[in-house]
C-alpha cells in the first residue's frame, strides 16, 4: 500500500469520526418550493441584461417574463449570472425557459430587439412541446413551459403582446393571433392546474381571449383577489393602464390564497399569486372512463 492509500484511508477516517458528510453540504439549502405555499409571478422589466439580482428578488417558484431583450449570447450569459444570484430569503432560479433568441440591435451590441419571452423557474421545468404555426415562434413572444412542484405538474404560457404604434402598424391583430393560438393550446391540448400570462400591450376589454377564457371557467387574479378581499385591480403599466395578466385555470383559482404586488421594475408592476401546495392536483382523468360492460 503506498503512501497516498494510507493517507487517503485516514482521512476518510478522520472525516468519519468527526461528523464530515462527504459530496453534502453540512447545512443544505432551503427547498425551492415552500411545503405549504408556491406562487407563480409576472413581470415586464423592459430587458433583463444586467437585472440577475433584481429579477432574483422576486420570490416567486414561477416567473412569466415578458420582454426580455436576451438574444442567443446574452441568455447564455443571463442565466449563468442568474443562477448565482440568489438571496438568503430568495435562493437562486434553478432552470430557464426561453422562447426564441431576439435578433441583437447592433453587431457590437449585446441587447437584443424589443422583445423575447421566458420563464425563471425554483423548480424542474421544460418548454412544451407544441404544434406551432409557421414562424409563430421566430417572433420571439410566445413560450410554454411545464414545472414540477413535488408533487403536480402545473402548465403555463407566456406571451408578450405588439405594442400599438408606427413600428408595428397590425399589432393588434397579430397580437390577437398569438394570444388565440396559446389559448386553443391551453384550452384543448393541456389539462390540470394552468396559467396564462404575460404583458399583452392591450387592456382586457379589447381582447376576445379574455371573454373565451372566463367562459371556460378561468378567472384573472386581480379579479379573483377583488372578489376574495373587494381591492379594486390597480393599473399594471406605467401607473396608468393594466395590461400584464395571469389567467388561472379552475384547478388553481380553487388553490388562490392572496395576490402580491411588488413595483420592483421600473415601468411594470410584478404579480406575484400565491397557492395553497397540496395533492390534489395529481388527480387527473386525462383518458375517458370506459362505460360498464353488460
Amino acid at each position: 500500500m503506498n503512501l497516498r492509500c494510507i493517507f487517503r484511508f485516514w482521512l476518510y477516517i478522520l472525516l468519519l469520526l468527526g461528523g464530515g458528510r462527504i459530496g453534502e453540504a453540512s447545512v443544505p439549502g432551503p427547498d425551492a418550493v415552500s411545503r405549504d405555499h408556491w406562487s407563480i409571478g409576472v413581470c415586464n422589466p423592459s430587458g433583463l441584461l444586467g437585472k440577475s439580482y433584481v429579477l432574483s428578488s422576486v420570490t416567486a417558484d414561477i416567473v412569466a417574463i415578458s420582454e426580455t431583450h436576451l438574444t442567443k449570447l446574452s441568455r447564455a450569459s443571463f442565466f449563468s449570472s442568474l443562477k448565482s444570484a440568489g438571496t438568503p430569503h430568495a435562493p437562486g432560479f434553478t432552470h430557464y425557459i426561453s422562447g426564441a433568441p431576439v435578433a441583437p440591435r447592433s453587431q457590437v451590441s449585446e441587447a437584443g430587439a424589443w422583445a423575447g419571452v421566458g420563464f425563471a423557474t425554483r423548480c424542474p421545468s421544460r418548454a412544451m412541446s407544441v404544434p406551432w404555426p409557421l414562424d409563430l415562434f421566430e417572433t420571439c413572444r410566445i413560450q410554454f413551459c411545464a414545472s414540477y412542484l413535488r408533487t403536480f405538474w402545473v402548465s403555463g404560457a407566456v406571451v408578450y403582446g405588439y405594442p400599438a404604434g408606427v413600428t408595428h402598424p397590425q399589432a393588434f391583430a397579430q397580437t390577437q393571433a398569438i394570444l388565440d393560438f396559446a389559448g386553443d393550446h391551453l384550452l384543448s391540448s393541456c389539462v390540470g392546474p394552468r396559467y396564462f400570462a404575460g404583458d399583452w400591450n392591450f387592456e382586457c376589454s379589447q381582447l376576445t381571449i379574455c371573454s373565451r377564457l372566463r367562459s371556460a371557467g378561468w378567472v384573472e387574479a386581480q379579479d379573483l383577489f377583488e372578489a376574495k378581499t373587494g381591492q379594486k385591480p390597480r393599473p399594471t403599466c406605467k401607473g396608468r393602464t393594466r395590461k400584464d395578466f395571469l389567467w388561472l385555470s379552475p384547478e388553481l383559482a380553487r388553490a388562490f390564497v392572496t395576490l402580491d404586488f411588488h413595483d420592483v421594475f421600473a415601468d411594470h408592476v410584478v404579480l406575484q399569486a400565491v397557492f395553497k401546495h397540496h395533492d390534489t392536483y395529481a388527480d387527473r382523468w386525462i383518458w375517458p372512463k370506459p362505460f360498464a360492460v353488460p
